[in-house]
């Protein structure tokens, strides 16, 4: 009898155990799945980081493509100005000069005047 209440009691044992044993497994498979699933969306977010690094990149190459050329025509376009302006002679820099000053004097004379009228409004 004894051995019996012995033999039932390593029985349970055992079967506590065995259940010990499966709860731990069946957590340990879900902790091994939970970190898949975190190692997948890493690797997600990691690719998309690339791709949006490599879009950036082809950008800034285009923006210092435009650059260039624009650097380019600016030279070309300073050239010009610089033979245009050789070819020009200095009395025609002197006449716009003072037609410039004659057009701000009236612009300012103009301005008084108007503003004069309002005050004499007043």
């Amino acid at each position: 009898r004894l051995k019996q209440e012995a033999l039932r009691k390593s029985e349970m044992m055992l079967e506590e155990d065995t259940l010990h044993f499966e709860a731990f497994l069946k957590e340990n498979d879900e902790k091994a799945h939970s970190a898949i699933r975190k190692a997948e969306l890493e690797t997600q977010k990691k690719n998309q980081k690339i791709q949006e690094i490599k879009k950036l990149k082809q950008a800034i190459q285009l923006v210092h493509s435009k650059m260039s050329k624009l650097k380019e025509q600016l030279e070309l376009c300073q050239q010009y100005k610089k033979f245009l302006d050789d070819l020009t002679p200095t009395e025609y820099y002197t006449e716009q000069l003072e037609l410039k000053k004659q057009a701000r004097e009236a612009k300012r004379k103009q301005n008084f005047e108007e503003r004069f009228a309002k005050w004499e409004e007043i």
